[in-house]
């Protein structure tokens, strides 16, 4: 998979709008390789300036936040979730609100995800699933799921993942 590359725009020196980041991003996890591309703890405000950049450490919004979180994940071929949320590969924190040994979880967030190369399969609780392709984007509703890489290369998607509140 090519680099992962970060750019991010703002105001110069002068006043006038350019880029204040162009950089190469570094995977956060080991087998499930998440790069954390920008994220906010509460909403953000313009301009963002260099300096006020947030780069997440999780992949989720804190609990007690409001928030967003985007990132390039690259799934390697395989089950993806069950080994390696369970010895703590993946940055995650109270969002993360149910793991079942089999993969299956659900998060407190609105996903939005996009396929940018590869595929990967996405198995709903009731046993459902859709092979997702590049062009695909999928909105995933803090609802049961599972990801798994049935081809023999890696998968890269896009997130952008908002923190939601259940109901009561």
């Amino acid at each position: 998979m090519p680099a992962v590359r970060r750019l991010i725009t703002g105001s110069g020196e002068g006043g006038e709008d350019t880029f204040v980041a162009v950089e190469t991003v570094k995977p956060q996890s080991s087998h499930v390789a998440l790069y954390g591309i920008i994220g906010w703890n509460g909403w953000p405000q313009l301009p963002i300036e260099d300096g006020n950049q947030f780069t997440p450490t999780s992949s989720f919004p804190a609990r007690s936040e409001t928030g967003v979180r985007v990132s390039v994940v690259d799934m390697p071929p395989g089950p993806i979730m069950s080994p390696h949320l369970a010895t703590g590969n993946l940055p995650v924190d109270g969002r993360f609100v149910e793991y079942r040994p089999n993969g299956m979880h659900r998060t407190d967030t609105v996903d939005v995800i996009f396929v940018i190369d590869g595929q990967v399969r996405l198995t709903a609780e009731d046993g459902t699933s859709e092979v997702l392709r590049p062009g695909d984007c999928v909105v995933q509703n803090g609802r049961t799921h599972s990801w798994d890489n049935d081809s023999e290369a890696t998968c890269r998607l896009g997130f952008v993942i908002f923190s939601a509140e259940p109901r009561a």
